[in-house]
């Protein structure tokens, strides 16, 4: 569903040890992981702010800063977590998976994934559409 990128996905709160628990881990090619956090389909990814102009939602916000706390601790505890799971959660990257894909929020979302340096923003229709291109290539 994620891509050829990823090899295995793990339901992270049986694995991980640290305070957090977040939805799953992502193992990739080169044995690593990343994180993935999975919020509701129904989220909206940006609101209209006073002066009209598009923002983070207060969903999106959220996530992020959830995000950001999962990273860190993944990085603080890396060893710890190494040791009691096996797992090889070293510097890892953040997927975030919320909403549904709006042609008015297009640009903005280029925009935050391209900032935002460890963290990825998803939509159920990237999901969905990496998940089909990822069939389509082991098809052929």
């Amino acid at each position: 569903m994620f891509g050829t990128n990823y090899t295995r996905m793990f339901k992270s709160e049986k694995v991980m040890t640290i305070n957090s628990r977040n939805d799953f881990l992502l193992k990739r090619f080169d044995g690593y992981f990343d994180i993935l956090d999975l919020k509701s389909p129904k989220f909206e990814l940006f609101v209209k702010s006073r002066g009209k102009k598009r923002v983070l939602s207060k969903y999106l916000k959220d996530a992020i800063s959830q995000m950001m706390v999962y990273l860190a601790e993944a990085r603080t505890f890396y060893l710890s977590i190494k040791k009691q799971t096996g797992l090889d959660v070293y510097f890892p990257e953040g997927i975030i998976v919320i909403g549904r894909r709006k042609d008015e929020d297009k640009e903005l979302l280029k925009i935050h994934n391209e900032f935002l340096n460890k963290i990825k923003i998803w939509t159920y229709d990237d999901l969905i559409d990496t998940a089909k291109k990822t069939i389509d290539t082991y098809k052929t």
